[in-house]
């Protein structure tokens, strides 16, 4: 049969791609946590206590310039000088330390990242990678300076200064530490909006600065669990044997122990109770959950075909590991570390109630709690407000990790 009988139904007819297809086809693939990010913006609610979260652990941040006893700018015969700023950059506390150089590198790393990002039009990737080495290094050098000059600071009450010396306090002019026995147990008032504890303490402020403890205690502790858990429970999935063996009844002993008591105990045997006994006790206590999901991620990973391939090619144990299957297994990690956070602030307010929290006069919210047990009717404010930071905290963080584990969940992707 000829070219020019060939039948007319066998004619291949170019037609031009739709408008939706030439969109996908030219769409880049998405990675898997930018698929999670999506899809963890669809809860609606997970989403909200996302940034609620972020405004309590900025809010706890930015404590010490919200409320202090020490003014931004004072004024008199000798001179001028900022006491807030000398104390912010070299303050007495480790932990102050910390946080103050944290909200430093926020405040000059993330501006300068989105200017960088999208008023000069740099490349994200570039950008982001420059962000990250920016920071680190701005938190090291800031550390080591504040380190340098911590402990140098002499804290003057500038409200009874002398005639002739004007100051600026900052938007609440109290301090964590400052305490009057004249206004003990007071009920708010328009001086003390929250009122003030049995000591003389404002309770606003200590709620402020108490934030601080409990996000700490709850973000590094967990931190500690992860990592004894991740460490414990990789080697005990990849290299299986008598290693599995004795690592699981190793882990089995471990959750025999109530965990409460266990961390009663070492709290107990310390010279002194201090907010880092605190942490390494709860997360010395917290790693065998995550010792345990993480041993059954890297038992199901470890027989994937990539994994033989770079056995064959003669990696290191190590390299494929931390290389090749932690980066595959820590998914569920993520979620299990959020749920952790919140466990360990309820635990540190526990602790706190009890009496065996963090030393006075510490701000802490289970501090405040044991307080308003001498007589919950009348102190009913310092059983009110610590009470409902507790519970928005520890709700904030349960609804985030519920959105992640949606997220991460291929079935509920849609």
């Amino acid at each position: 049969m000829s070219a020019s009988s060939a039948p007319s139904n066998l004619t291949i007819s170019a037609t031009p791609l739709s408008a939706d297809a030439e969109v996908l086809s030219a769409a880049p693939p998405r990675g898997f946590w930018a698929l999670t990010w999506l899809q963890f913006r669809k809860r609606k609610d997970a989403y909200i206590a996302f940034w609620m979260l972020g405004l309590l652990f900025m809010t706890a941040l930015s404590a010490p310039l919200l409320a202090s006893n020490l003014p931004w700018l004072v004024t008199g015969p000798n001179g001028s000088a900022s006491p807030l700023l000398r104390d912010f950059l070299a303050p007495l506390s480790h932990l102050d330390r910390f946080y103050n150089c944290v909200l430093i590198v926020i405040m000059v790393v993330v501006p300068s990242s989105f200017i960088a990002r999208f008023a000069m039009h740099a490349d994200p990737a570039r950008v982001s990678k420059t962000a990250r080495l920016c920071a680190i290094s701005l938190f090291a050098l800031l550390f080591t300076f504040s380190v340098f000059l911590g402990g140098k600071n002499v804290r003057v009450n500038y409200k009874a200064a002398e005639a002739g010396r004007s100051a600026i306090f900052t938007l609440i002019p109290f301090g964590p530490l400052e305490d009057e026995s004249a206004r003990s147990d007071l009920p708010p008032s328009d001086g003390h909006p929250l009122g003030s504890d049995s000591n003389g303490f404002d309770v606003l402020v200590r709620i402020l600065h108490g934030a601080r403890i409990s996000l700490a205690v709850g973000f590094l502790a967990t931190g500690l669990a992860v990592m004894i858990g991740i460490t414990v429970g990789s080697l005990s999935g990849y290299f299986g044997g008598w290693v599995d063996l004795f690592i699981s009844r190793v882990i089995e002993v471990f959750i025999c122990f109530p965990s409460l008591f266990l961390i009663l105990t070492i709290i107990a045997i310390v010279p002194h109770r201090s907010i880092f006994w605190v942490m390494f006790a709860i997360g010395l206590t917290g790693w065998t959950g995550i010792a345990r999901l993480i041993r059954g991620e890297v038992l199901k990973v470890r027989q994937l075909d990539y994994i033989h391939a770079a056995r064959a090619l003669g990696a290191a144990n190590l390299r494929i590991v931390f290389r090749h299957i932690l980066p595959n297994a820590l998914a569920p990690v993520l979620v299990a570390a959020t749920f952790g956070v919140a466990g360990a602030i309820l635990t540190e307010s526990a602790l706190g109630f009890l009496g065996l929290g963090v030393e006075p006069p510490t701000p802490s919210w289970g501090e405040l709690l044991n307080q308003a047990r001498q007589d919950p009717a009348r102190l009913w404010w310092l059983m009110a407000y610590p009470g409902f930071m507790i519970f928005l905290s520890v709700t904030l963080m349960n609804l985030v990790g519920e959105g992640l584990r949606d997220a991460m969940d291929p079935k509920l992707r849609r």
